[in-house]
């Protein structure tokens, strides 16, 4: 089961004087039942941008009646939707082995030198801690990791939209 939070802040308009801008939140939240390597679609997140711009002559735009002669206001509507793509991928080996195996690909692609040396992965505990492999507990063979779930159709529930300021 994986549980998601997708969460997307703009900014809208200015600050001033030391107070930061009023800002815009959309969130989306759900879980979905999700095989090892199979890819979900989280999307619906609309943006809609506004903007109104008053290009104008200094001074000459500023002048009443006449004025409006000297500057020009120019109206921006923008929208767009932001889709985010979840692929998870289940880790069975308890030394983190196969972690090593999913890094190798896209450092190779980046051309990344193969000589450099292996980094001990972190693992994420629970919010705002983190744990080192070398803390983890050490398994029994009982209790050993076995290989992934055989794969399966997404089941999608539990998807709700949060809208707010």
């Amino acid at each position: 089961r994986l549980e998601y939070y997708v969460e997307l802040s703009n900014f809208i308009g200015t600050g001033s004087d030391g107070i930061p801008p009023p800002t815009t939140r959309r969130t989306v939240e759900g879980s979905a039942t999700v095989p090892s390597n199979a890819t979900i679609v989280i999307g619906g997140i609309t943006v809609d941008d506004v903007r109104d711009t008053v290009l104008k002559v200094p001074l000459l735009g500023d002048i009443p009646l006449v004025g409006e002669l000297f500057k020009r206001t120019n109206n921006v509507n923008n929208s767009s939707k932001l889709y985010v793509f979840l692929t998870p991928r289940i880790m069975a080996d308890p030394n983190f082995n196969d972690l090593k195996l999913f890094s190798k690909g896209p450092q190779s692609e980046m051309e990344i030198d193969d000589d450099l040396p292996d980094l001990e992965p972190a693992v994420i505990d629970a919010p705002g801690t983190m744990m080192f492999q070398s803390e983890l507990p050490e398994l029994k063979t009982d209790d050993s990791v076995s290989g992934a779930p055989p794969a399966m159709e997404p089941e999608f529930v539990e998807v709700s939209e949060v809208s707010g300021s």
